[in-house]
Parts: C-alpha cells; structure tokens; sequence
C-alpha cells in the first residue's frame, strides 16, 4: 500500500469517528439475567435481569423477543384488593446513571406459549429492545425451578 493510500485511508478513518460514536447504543449493560426450568412445552416462562444504565439519558425497554416462545411481553406485578396480578407493561424505564431491576413479584418478561420445556443448565437466547439503545442480545442461564436466582 502507497504512502497516500494509508494516508487516505488514515483520513477516512478520522471523519468516520464521529458518525461511529453517534451510532453507537447507549451505555446500557445487562447483568445477572436468568430464568427458572418449566415442566412442559406450550406453558409459560419467566425471565428476570437487571439493566443498567451508565449514561446521562434515559432510556427504555420497549419490547424483548425469543425463539423458545410463541410471544413473549413485558410485564409487571401489581397487588389488587390483597391478590397480585399480572400485567401487561408498554416499558420498563431505565433511567439516567442508573438501573432497572426485573425480579419475581415485579417487573418481569413473560415467555408465553413455550415451544418446548426450560431445562435447568440450559441458556436462552433474549433480543431486548431499548428505545434508544435498539437492540441488546442476551443469552439466559436458565436455573431451577423454584430458584430465586441466587444459584
């Protein structure tokens, strides 16, 4: 390669930088997700995670996605005349330099109509879409099934 080549080259480099940073997501990380072993196929399952969110913005998980189920949506736990609920939620807020924790008996993603069981050992794979972010892949320790999460 010529001299002006990778002078070229070293140009384009530079003027690219900035479009690169501005496409790239926010500051978001997921950490410690999981999910509990189901005994049947076409059941439901659950998947619990935390988000964390070390930029200035907000941002908001809008939607997630799975191959093991037929649909799957976020959800939340609400308590309704002394019995807790399940309940569809549009998003999970993730706000500014801090984090959004999905866990039992709050908010969670459901995985409805399972194409076949979770086996405890197993890992799932979760596409999760931010607002902002777009999308994160996720892959899912699946753990037993009464597990807490701390196994």
């Amino acid at each position: 390669m010529s001299k002006l080549h990778r002078f070229l080259l070293a140009a384009a480099c530079l003027f690219a930088l900035p479009v690169l940073a501005q496409a790239a997501p926010a500051s978001l990380s997921i950490t410690h997700p999981w999910s509990r072993a189901t005994t049947m196929a076409g059941g439901n399952g659950v998947v619990f995670l935390t988000i964390v969110n070390a930029g200035t913005e907000a941002d908001a998980l809008v939607a997630a996605a799975s191959p093991v189920a037929r649909m799957v949506s976020l959800h939340r736990t609400v308590m309704k005349d002394k019995i807790m609920e399940m309940r569809p939620a549009k998003e999970v807020a993730v706000p500014a330099r801090g984090s959004a924790v999905l866990k039992p008996g709050a908010t969670h993603i459901m995985l409805m109509g399972l194409k076949a069981p979770l086996r405890q050992g197993q890992t799932l794979p979760l596409t999760l879409t931010f607002r902002k972010a777009g999308k994160i892949e996720v892959q899912v320790p699946v753990l037993s099934a009464g597990s807490d999460g701390r196994e």
